[in-house]
């Protein structure tokens, strides 16, 4: 036999079974209101499906939050390791810089300090600022 003649002959069978439990099963009463009933149960359920996604995004909208104060908090004081770390060692790296610097090129002592650690410090806080963002210098 023939798959489309299978599948009209399953058809027809379903239609005459379809007919035949029409004819002998009649349909239960419906209590009056039903349909508004039924429309207003629709609606209070589609009203607590979107309370309840609006809890769920609000929910999501939190911890999205937290998580950004969470990293607002790293990079401050991640930035704050930075300049206290990028001061010590531009006054450290001045200390032992200045007298050569005095010595070699006789420069006033009482600006060479001052302009070597800012300018070393800058230089520093630059770099480390490029290496956060992944820019890499020298390599």
């Amino acid at each position: 036999m023939d798959k489309t003649n299978s599948d009209s002959a399953d058809a027809s069978a379903l239609q005459a079974l379809d007919s035949a439990l029409g004819r002998v099963l009649t349909p239960p009463p419906l209590p009056d209101g039903f349909r508004q009933q039924l429309m207003a149960a629709m609606l209070q359920d589609a009203a607590a499906d979107l309370a309840a996604r609006q809890a769920a995004l609000e929910a999501e909208h939190a911890r999205l939050l937290a998580g950004l104060k969470a990293d607002h908090v790293r990079l401050r004081r991640d930035t704050l390791a930075i300049v206290v770390g990028s001061a010590f060692a531009a006054g450290a790296a001045s200390m032992l810089l200045a007298p050569w610097l005095v010595e070699a090129w006789t420069l006033d002592t009482a600006w060479v300090g001052p302009v070597l650690a800012s300018v070393l410090g800058l230089w520093l806080a630059g770099w480390a600022g490029l290496r956060r963002f992944g820019v890499r210098i020298g390599s």
